[in-house]
């Protein structure tokens, strides 16, 4: 692999070559844009299964029933920060609401814990529910920029640049089980397989290979 950064300008000509295509995908099997959609939809669903690529929203308002909303990029949350009006941060673990923190009403200066998934769409909530006042710092894992497939304005891989291999292996695995002339379940049975892998080989290195 290069020690460079990949652009989807780069797996464009490679997928042309894998696939005997020319610039425009006049084979009329597949069009730039849907390849595109395959590849941007490929790189979201590796991050959201590695975390990899996290981003950073920082003083997210609560409102006065302890509930934040999430950035509209939001996938999954990674860590949750409090920050009280006094400036104190404090560490939120995740939790959900039906933990009983009515025994801690009286002795908590902070909130004990995170619901992201129990208040509705893109709702966060504080536990318990006594902390209107105050800001949010998020880590989470987004959505990452779409991938378009124009050579002459070419978009860099959000993952890291070993893993984008794996990723244009997703894409085929689309490609090669779209339903029409094209279409060739035991190839896109291998690709599928190597898309995993590349999530297998993600999570251990995140792992640190315990």
């Amino acid at each position: 692999m290069p020690l460079t950064a990949l652009t989807d300008a780069d797996v464009l000509a490679d997928l042309q070559w894998r696939h005997t295509e020319d610039a425009s995908f006049s084979s009329g099997l597949w069009t730039l844009a849907e390849v595109a959609n395959y590849l941007t939809e490929r790189q979201n669903a590796f991050n959201r299964s590695t975390g990899f690529v996290l981003a950073r929203a920082l003083a997210v308002a609560v409102d006065a029933n302890s509930k934040a909303t999430l950035p509209a990029d939001w996938v999954s949350t990674h860590r949750v920060t409090y920050r009280s009006a006094a400036g104190r941060t404090f560490a939120v673990p995740r939790s959900d609401r039906f933990s009983d923190y009515m025994l801690s009403i009286g002795a908590t200066i902070a909130p004990l814990a995170h619901d992201d998934h129990s208040g509705g769409t893109r709702v966060l909530e504080l536990l318990p529910p006594l902390f209107p006042s105050g800001t949010l710092d998020l880590l989470y894992v987004s959505t990452l920029q779409a991938l378009a497939l124009n050579p002459l304005a070419p978009i860099t891989f959000s993952v890291p640049f070993d893993f984008v291999p794996y990723i244009v292996y997703g894409a085929m695995s689309d490609m090669l089980a779209k339903s029409g002339r094209g279409q060739d379940l035991e190839r896109a049975r291998y690709c599928e397989q190597r898309f995993a892998e590349g999530i297998a080989v993600a999570t251990l290195l995140q792992e640190g290979f315990a």
